[in-house]
């Protein structure tokens, strides 16, 4: 083989060579890069159950409607539900002490309660929440079904392991109470409104 054909051949290779280097350099930068982008993410918080759903991550401030709504049916769950575990942080401390006086007026009577939310009714006013529920009441040879609406007072919280919307529930309020209200024996306490008008009955 001639000299300069020989040379040229060798340019070439370390020509090729050249750029297999630049481009390994080039991918080996943005992979760092990438990898550097997502290790400095907030970590991403999942809900446990029968389907598992991104909630939000934990550095997060606002709340989705989705968000919102499984945040509804745990922690109506945890108020009204017989079988609920009462110690949670989804509730405040005043709910929680209504809780445990309605379930032990339940108790007394031989009942227990079940409350569902219905998703579509759910109406969304910045912390106020107005939406419809069926409250399933049974005994050991009847169940009743009373459906009736709520408003509920909502309360943002620093999102931990044990409550990873950021919400807590506050306050539970019949707006017009009648007999299908939501108290045990029908016969809630009657709160004054803002504006004075005790036109509201609370839990």
């Amino acid at each position: 083989m001639k000299f300069h054909l020989a040379w040229a051949d060798v340019l070439s290779q370390n020509a090729l060579l050249k750029f297999v280097v630049f481009a390994l350099t080039l991918s080996t930068i943005a992979f760092g890069l990438t990898t550097l982008k997502l290790s400095l993410q907030p970590p991403l918080l999942i809900e446990r159950g029968c389907v598992s759903q991104v909630v939000h991550p934990a550095s997060a401030t606002e709340h989705t409607e989705e968000e919102i709504g499984a945040f509804l049916r745990a922690a109506l769950s945890q108020r009204f539900d017989t079988e609920a575990i009462a110690d949670t942080s989804l509730v405040s401390d005043l709910e929680k002490l209504n809780r445990k006086r309605e379930q032990e007026e339940l108790k007394g009577r031989g009942m227990r309660q079940r409350v569902l939310v219905n998703a579509e009714s759910v109406q969304i006013q910045g912390a106020s929440v107005r939406l419809n529920v069926d409250r399933l009441i049974s005994t050991a040879t009847l169940r009743t079904d009373l459906l009736f609406s709520v408003v509920l007072a909502l309360a943002s919280t620093d999102r931990t392991p044990s409550n990873p919307y950021g919400l807590t529930l506050q306050s539970v309020l019949v707006p017009e109470a009648g007999p299908n209200s939501i108290g045990a024996a029908g016969d809630l306490a009657t709160v004054r409104t803002k504006e004075g008008t005790p036109n509201e009955k609370r839990r």
